[in-house]
């Protein structure tokens, strides 16, 4: 796979964003926990790039900024 062929953490990050949006504007819940969980694994997948191969310095993916399955942050101790 060539880089521009390679998928960044941003584009990971804009694609979970738009789920966000999309499980907002659902009416079911079922769709909304579904849609909410694919958002989860893709900021996952963003944060595992960016650290695999991208500058491992960005404050977005320290583990202390990851979200949760619900798409909100975890709670700090």
């Amino acid at each position: 796979m060539s880089e521009a062929e390679r998928p960044t953490p941003e584009l990971y990050r804009e694609a979970a964003e738009r789920l966000r949006q999309i499980a907002g504007e659902s009416r079911l819940s079922d769709i909304q926990a579904d849609l909410l969980d694919l958002s989860a694994r893709f900021e996952r997948m963003a944060t595992y790039y960016a650290a695999q191969f991208t500058n491992p310095g960005d404050p977005r993916d320290r583990i202390e900024n990851r979200v949760s399955r619900d798409g909100t942050p975890p709670a700090t101790s």
